[in-house]
């Protein structure tokens, strides 16, 4: 269950609510070991130090008073921020792109110290409360006040962040980087010359025996290939996926089926059913499709007549022409797994070049096919990607096949003869990449 469980420990660190969690139990800790500190080192009787102590505890508790107020009233201001910017990303670029801000590590720290700092104040607030009038707990004041300081800087680092962040540029850029890592992680391997085709299974397998059926509809966010192996060996089944990670599937749809004869008995169905994670949506961390598909809306609305924003459009394709570029030149992983012994026990679903190619243009282009700029655009995007398949004549002529549809398309489409005589010489250095 090793990559579900990083899968799992991924989510639980990417939550809005894990380093707040963090901080706010560093805060509590904190109190405890200074407060001990104080009470070893008796600081109340150093003069070199007065500049920095409180005079009596009635001033260090006005002091914490203002400190825990203030913290947890920005607190507030900042995730009231939060939700304005969530709700302007959700209109403006789609709902699906919330999760990138909701997953901001700065966000989360600036939101964590602050909590953390509220949570500080009181409870140093109380152990002086507690302590009587003798003891004024100097180094936790100090330490407070220090805190306090931190959080300002803090504050205003978030403004500028925040404002950044929002900007269109930003969030391609940040799926861009989604959709690259993904591309490393799926397909690590660069190709020189393209391969020949795998031979396909034996006939034998054809045969299903038994099938893994999922229990719930959602989308595949994970699936463990590494525990499946392991199952497959130890009970001697040759398993077939039908299922790829973000795919959605039905209550009672087929997602494994055992295609050697065997009948593996319930509780081996059981684990082989929970090397699969279904959930409420789809994730980029074994779905290349999911980044591309958040690049293609991004583009899509911009197009759209109420915003209007062609060139926001045109920064999307230059994005999507580059990882393409990537995923072009990587070799696709075999979908037949083997065990040590070279003996078939998992055949797998793999992405196509193809459609990974239709769904990063075909879409942009159904929505900006009427507008010059977009139609160049996106022809000398599949230009960059066919120049860079010298070697690779089948994925090659995928790509002018797809560029010829689309020219048709435009041509069929667009009003003016002027644009239809621009496109044409851009096609034309598509045809001899």
């Amino acid at each position: 269950m090793n990559s579900l469980l990083k899968f799992l420990q991924q989510k639980i660190l990417q939550s809005f609510w894990f380093i707040p969690a963090v901080f706010s139990l560093l805060a509590l800790f904190a109190t405890s070991i200074l407060n001990w500190l104080d009470s070893y080192l008796g600081l109340d009787s150093v003069p070199a130090l007065s500049w920095a102590l409180t005079s009596s505890p009635e001033g260090a508790r006005s002091l914490l008073s203002t400190i825990a107020g203030s913290a947890i009233t920005v607190l507030g201001v900042i995730l009231s921020t939060m939700v304005v910017v969530l709700t302007l990303a959700s209109q403006q670029y789609g709902p699906r792109l919330v999760r990138n801000f909701i997953e901001d590590r700065p966000s989360q720290v600036v939101t964590g110290c602050f909590a953390g700092c509220f949570i500080y104040s009181v409870v140093t607030l109380k152990s002086i409360s507690a302590s009587g009038s003798d003891n004024q707990l100097q180094l936790s004041v100090f330490c407070a006040v220090l805190f306090a300081l931190a959080c300002i800087g803090l504050l205003i680092y978030f403004v500028h962040h925040v404002s950044s962040e929002i900007q269109v540029q930003s969030i391609i850029r940040r799926v861009y980087q989604d959709l690259s890592q993904s591309i490393d992680g799926l397909f690590p391997e660069g190709l020189g010359q393209e391969p020949e085709d795998e031979a396909e299974p034996d006939a034998d397998l054809n045969e299903v025996s038994a099938t893994i059926q999922s229990d719930r509809a959602g989308y595949i966010q994970s699936i463990d290939e590494e525990e499946l192996l392991r199952l497959a060996v130890s009970e001697d089944l040759v398993l077939k996926l039908a299922v790829l990670p973000g795919d959605f599937v039905l209550e009672d749809a087929a997602l494994i089926e055992v295609v050697n004869g065997k009948q593996p008995g319930e509780e081996i169905q059981r684990q082989l059913y929970r090397c699969l994670l279904i959930g409420t949506f789809p994730t980029a961390a074994q779905d290349v499709r999911y980044p591309i598909r958040l690049l293609e809306e991004i583009a899509v609305r911009a197009l759209s007549p109420g915003i209007n924003d062609p060139h926001t459009a045109a920064e999307c394709l230059d994005y999507l022409t580059s990882s393409i570029r990537q995923l072009a030149g990587r070799k696709w992983p075999s979908v037949q797994r083997m065990d040590d012994d070279g003996q078939l026990r998992i055949v797998a679903k793999a992405f196509q070049f193809d459609s990974l190619l239709r769904q990063a243009y075909q879409q942009i282009h159904h929505y900006g096919r009427n507008d010059v700029t977009i139609v160049c655009k996106l022809l000398g995007g599949l230009r960059e990607v066919a120049e860079c398949l010298g070697q690779q004549p089948r994925r090659k002529a995928e790509v002018l096949d797809f560029a010829r549809e689309l020219h048709r398309k435009s041509q069929e489409t667009m009003v003016s003869d002027d644009d239809r005589k621009k496109v044409s010489p851009v096609m034309e250095a598509l045809e001899s990449a």
